[in-house]
């Protein structure tokens, strides 16, 4: 069996998927194979604990490893994303085969760290420091890919609602560079695709931390939109508060982007979002599905909800159903409070 078989179970968000795809280019490009798991040498695991359900899967997917492999000590299993950046170095004691924990700013060194570890057996590594700037991942990574792909264009959030973990696992926010990701964008359409979403935790605050680089979520929209061989153009996830009158104007004047959003109301209740720290109200956000429906009348919505937040009465829970209703949604993720 090749030491340079690997396999990669993902878990979670749109962008655990986007790391952990650029992570199967990158090791593929240093000569790695992909394989499925009974085949594997190097076992990635990326992680998720916005809820924690999500957490305990992690757990049951080392067990099932340990159970295939037969808890062989020459299988390398590395565990990375948020849960790497919670639980971090107890992963060593709680699983043996465990000899990687990388963190959501860590996995841009996953591949060089994980050629060491098949170098010094004896060698467990831990990549758990948030970076003060957005790291470029390394060239070489790119490839032949589908009609749909996705470019990260920021990392982390900076906004710490009240239930929300991403702050402290992905970090405070970082914009990347944008002749960055307009060089990946160039890539991706190169390499096939011709519909990109762009990915970012609080994705329309693009630019507005200290590493920005004074071009705006509404500028970035336009550049991209304008490259030649796009044809559709998507981004998740916006938040309310940030969705700014550039933001809306964009769907009425840039043809790719679709008319389609996630916007996430998380409830419809004053009381219950002043308690979430949301930095918006029922009013506020109805007067931006407006402004957005005025701009792209056929624009379809989809929302999240979270059901039973502490101290949610029945009334507040009816303030909620009216908000979907009054706004139309086309479908919800709704989530009961964990």
């Amino acid at each position: 069996m090749s030491e340079k078989n690997f396999h990669i179970v993902t878990f979670g968000c749109q962008m655990n998927v986007h790391d952990s795809q650029w992570l199967a280019r990158a090791l593929t490009a240093r000569g790695f194979t992909e394989t499925p798991l009974e085949e594997a040498r190097v076992v990635v695991v990326n992680t998720c604990s916005v809820r924690e359900k999500p957490e305990q899967k992690v757990m049951s997917a080392l067990g099932r490893i340990r159970q295939v492999t037969g808890g062989d000590p020459g299988v390398l299993v590395a565990v990375a994303g948020c849960v790497a950046q919670q639980v971090g170095a107890a992963f060593f004691e709680r699983e043996n085969q465990v000899r990687l924990v990388a963190g959501s700013d860590g996995i841009s060194g996953a591949p060089e760290a994980i050629e060491r570890l098949l170098a010094e057996p004896d060698l467990r590594l831990s990549l758990l420091d948030f970076t003060s700037h957005y790291v470029e991942r390394e060239a070489g990574a790119e490839g032949p890919c589908g009609p749909v792909a996705y470019v990260n264009i920021m990392q982390g959030c900076d906004n710490f609602c009240a239930y929300c973990i991403v702050p402290f696992t992905r970090g405070r926010q970082k914009s990347r560079a944008t002749p960055a990701i307009m060089a990946e964008c160039r890539a991706r359409l190169n390499h096939g695709a011709r519909e990109i979403t762009l990915l970012g935790q609080n994705v329309n605050a693009f630019g507005r931390d200290k590493s920005g680089d004074g071009v705006s979520f509404a500028r970035l929209l336009a550049q991209v939109a304008a490259l030649p061989g796009l044809e559709r153009l998507r981004f998740v996830t916006p938040h309310p508060k940030d969705m700014g009158p550039e933001d809306i104007a964009a769907f009425a004047e840039l043809a790719p982007l679709c008319p389609r959003l996630h916007l996430p109301l998380q409830a419809g209740s004053d009381a219950v979002l002043r308690r979430m720290r949301r930095k918006y109200d029922r009013r506020g956000f109805l007067d931006l599905v407006a402004a957005l429906r005025a701009a792209r009348p056929e624009l379809a919505l989809s929302t999240d909800l979270i059901v039973g937040f502490p101290g949610e009465s029945e009334d507040d829970f009816q303030a909620t159903l009216e908000m979907m209703e009054a706004c139309d949604f086309m479908s919800s993720f709704s989530f009961c409070y964990s």
